[in-house]
């Protein structure tokens, strides 16, 4: 069904142009409005309607007049004019505006018929470009992603040479000599403040991001000479500063490059920029230790384990500890440095949720570094507690955190009558934003994490010599022990005296 709007000065021109739609082509038209003035017409816009008849003279506004300033508003309308007297200069200005058919007064309904048919074939035309414009254009916006993230998974992996990576350039339009190649990285929200910065880089620079990896994403700008890197970073630290000016004034993104470079000899700009961004924020504490008197390691530590890049958090650690492998003996300092970095990152995951509080008391007990004596002994004893955070951090990254603080209510929690509202009121969110961020981040339902968590206590509880099944039942939350058996046998194929016998 198309919608008309006819617009003429003359009331009994328009009256008998409805009569007309409304008594022979009601089942394909519909008149969604009058105007007896080009004005008046403007203000029918909102009806939007889909083929305008029009009277070419009337005053104020002329007719084409009218269509003109429809179509800088954005009007899709098609357009039929409507004449008492044919004149070549309106008939050549019309062809201009693209106008579907023409009118003689007084309209012959026949005339009329054919004019709206057409009109109509028109617009139904005009929505079929548009869509398949529409579509071709989402399609090469896909594209140019994929072509993109390849490009950028190239200077990733040092790769800027080549006949490949010139295609890449080529399909991108990269046509300038030298690059620009940043990393920007996000504490919070990563995937959200990645899409802002993407949307701000468009307007405020002519690169562009690549995807996220481990929380960090790299930047690329195209340079037509060395000289431009100066404008080319203050362009992307303007769109950080309209998109996420909050976050990063509070250092929640972070932003660092490295130095421009010819386009085939990009390489080593992505670990440099890396390198960059670990040294850009740290803040120098005099008279401490380290060489230089600097907090460097276990600033970048840190940063890492709340990202939950294990990758980072081991070189980190091993940057900080290496030193120590050779000496005969340890200061207390040093030791001391070491103990706390490791306990402030059990305590750390065990707030995130990653790690259980259980198997974290037990790597909480530094007597054996405390009395370590040589330096190798002490690092052996080190990098036991690193391979259990490393692989808590590995185990889960990128938790939001409500959903981290959600499971480290279960973990303390979970021998109670615990639901799904219970631990959104406990840790101040919605049940509907608690239940899909546990599909979402863990892959399962918020029933059947708590199932498996109980299910996993119990077989600890079981393994102790003289377990009580009812005993296990009821601290693992199930008050039903005949109830637990059963669930017990569902998720593991054995009942609890068979699993506690095997034992």
């Amino acid at each position: 069904m198309k919608r008309v709007l006819v617009v003429d000065d003359e009331q009994p021109v328009v009256d008998h142009i409805v009569r007309v739609i409304e008594r022979d082509l009601s089942s394909g038209f519909t008149v969604a409005g009058t105007a007896s003035s080009g004005r008046q017409a403007l203000e029918h816009l909102a009806l939007r309607p889909d083929i305008v008849i029009m009277d070419v003279r009337m005053p104020g506004l002329s007719g084409l007049d009218t269509i003109r300033e429809f179509q800088k508003r954005g009007a899709s309308a098609v357009y039929i004019l409507a004449t008492a007297y044919e004149r070549f200069d309106i008939a050549r200005e019309a062809l201009e505006l693209g106008i579907a058919g023409y009118l003689l007064k007084p309209v012959v309904p026949e005339a009329l018929h054919r004019a709206l048919r057409t009109a109509a074939s028109q617009f139904d035309h005009r929505v079929e470009m548009d869509l398949k414009e529409f579509v071709y254009r989402e399609k090469d916006r896909q594209v140019r992603g994929f072509v993109a993230e390849a490009f950028v998974a190239n200077l990733m992996l040092g790769q800027s040479t080549g006949s490949g990576v010139r295609a890449l350039q080529a399909w991108l339009g990269i046509d300038k000599p030298y690059g620009l190649v940043g990393v920007a990285s996000f504490l919070h929200n990563a995937d959200d403040a990645r899409t802002r910065l993407e949307a701000a880089l468009q307007y405020k620079s002519p690169g562009f991001c690549g995807p996220l990896v481990a929380d960090r994403c790299l930047i690329f700008l195209p340079l037509g000479t060395m000289d431009e890197a100066t404008d080319a970073q203050a362009g992307v630290f303007e769109a950080l500063e309209s998109s996420l000016g909050d976050e990063l004034r509070r250092g929640g993104v972070r932003v660092a490059f490295a130095d421009p470079r010819p386009l085939e000899a990009l390489d080593q700009s992505w670990p440099e920029a890396q390198a960059r961004l670990s040294g850009r924020f740290r803040v120098p504490i005099p008279g401490k230790f380290g060489a230089g008197g600097e907090f460097l390691e276990e600033e970048e530590f840190h940063d890492a384990l709340v990202q939950g890049d294990a990758d980072r958090v081991r070189f980190a650690f091993e940057t900080l500890l290496s030193p120590f492998e050779s000496r005969t003996a340890l200061t207390v300092p040093d030791r001391y440095r070491i103990i706390a970095l490791l306990g402030g990152a059990i305590g750390r995951l065990v707030g995130l949720g990653r790690l259980d509080e259980g198997e974290a008391h037990r790597w909480m007990d530094f007597d054996d570094l405390r009395q370590a004596g040589e330096g190798q002994e002490f690092c052996l004893m080190a990098r036991s507690r690193l391979a259990v955070i490393t692989g808590a951090v590995g185990r889960s990254t990128r938790w939001s955190g409500w959903l981290a603080a959600a499971l480290h209510y279960l973990r303390k929690n979970y021998q109670t009558a615990v639901t799904l509202d219970s631990v959104a009121e406990a840790v101040g969110v919605s049940p509907k934003r608690l239940s899909r961020l546990f599909i979402t981040e863990l892959g399962q339902a918020f029933s059947n994490y708590l199932i498996d968590l109980r299910i996993e206590k119990a077989k600890a509880l079981l393994a102790l010599p003289g377990a009580s099944i009812k005993q296990v039942s009821i601290e693992c939350g199930y008050p039903d022990p005949n109830y637990f058996a059963r669930l017990f046998k569902k998720v593991t194929g054995r009942t609890p005296t068979e699993f506690s016998s095997r034992r």
